[in-house]
């Protein structure tokens, strides 16, 4: 059995997923997974906008996020997924890294202030745009043109950098810390250049692995539109062996890096690029869940709620809570905690 389900919130501010509607839906999602046997811990990873400077959080969201917001909520812990305003630069890496950890501790003072005690810190390690417009043409190329001397050096430089950074908020939060990443762990030994290539650092050369949690985006629906191709059944099993390795290679890669590995399923709806291929339902991502869940990861996750709640277009005008939807998907994902 799983002992976690994460699910992340990227398109649902605080105020939608506090409302009667969505703290009826994780209430009654809760009861169906308890129904089914598991007795695990719920957690949620809830976007917010790291402040700039000068700028203020709306008070709404401390009031939320209470201990009270929570219990409300039906979560055993609420994880914060910090994200800067600038829509360029909204992902962890060595480009942004003093950018993000500024936000963070402007973030955290004014938590403080407000006598909310954050239960859990997120961050999302993805390369920036140039590079990925770099690598898009070749990687061959790609590869030879990120990998300048500079460039070896200054993410060196960074990774001692966020790691520093990293032990710095644990130590002033007493919160753990959880990161995300791209499929990198798949390069096993390969993996110091693969990180390098993209700017994502995973372990720091002098100190070792930066994060103590880490999970990969087990994100095999954006090869769909390629897979379907071979007809929709063919295409959920071929995703499902696809994803069923990259969380075995990542659960290995982590463990003997003495990382806690964590995997991402996904995508179920499309998150802030708004065109992510994504599976239809719970029933064409039962194959990838179990299969990933085999790994025997620490926490079974998914991105992300308004998939479950609303489906794969998003959330619609009237913000209406789909209730044959999300049972189908807390059946599903019942099955693949109870077996992994």
């Amino acid at each position: 059995m799983i002992g976690t389900l994460r699910i992340y919130c990227e398109l649902l501010g605080a105020e939608e997923l506090f409302s009667d509607p969505l703290v009826a839906f994780m209430a009654g999602f809760r009861e169906v997974l308890e129904g089914l046997g598991w007795r695990g811990s719920l957690e949620v990873v809830l976007k917010v906008l790291l402040p700039s400077e000068g700028d203020a959080v709306d008070e709404a969201l401390w009031d939320r996020l209470g201990g009270s917001g929570r219990q409300a909520l039906a979560a055993d812990r609420i994880w914060l997924w910090g994200q800067l305003v600038d829509r360029q630069r909204v992902y962890l890496n060595t480009g942004t890294h003093e950018a993000v950890f500024s936000g963070w501790r402007r973030l955290l003072a004014q938590m403080a202030a407000a006598g909310v005690v954050p239960e859990g810190l997120f961050f999302d390690l993805e390369p920036d745009r140039w590079v990925l417009e770099v690598l898009s043409d070749s990687w061959v190329r790609g590869a030879g043109e990120v990998l300048g001397e500079a460039r070896l050096l200054s993410h060196r430089r960074s990774a001692l950098e966020i790691g520093e950074a990293v032990r710095g908020l644990m130590a002033q939060t007493g919160v753990p810390v959880l990161a995300a990443c791209a499929p990198l762990t798949l390069f096993g030994r390969w993996v110091p250049w693969a990180e390098r290539v993209v700017g994502t650092p995973l372990v720091c050369e002098e100190r070792g692995p930066i994060w103590p949690e880490l999970t990969c985006m087990n994100y095999v629906s954006f090869g769909l539109p390629t897979l379907g191709g071979v007809g929709a059944a063919r295409a959920w099993a071929r995703s499902a062996r696809i994803g069923g390795w990259v969380a075995r290679r990542h659960v290995a890669w982590a463990r003997a890096q003495g990382v806690v590995p964590s995997v991402i399923c996904g995508t179920n709806c499309v998150g802030i690029l708004g065109d992510e291929p994504s599976y239809p339902d719970a029933a064409s991502m039962r194959g990838l869940l179990l299969a990933t869940a085999a790994a025997k990861p620490n926490a079974l996750e998914v991105f992300n709620l308004t998939g479950i709640v609303y489906g794969p277009g998003g959330v619609d005008a009237e913000f209406r809570v789909d209730e044959g939807r999300w049972r189908a998907w807390a059946a599903v994902l019942g099955e693949a905690l109870t077996a992994g």
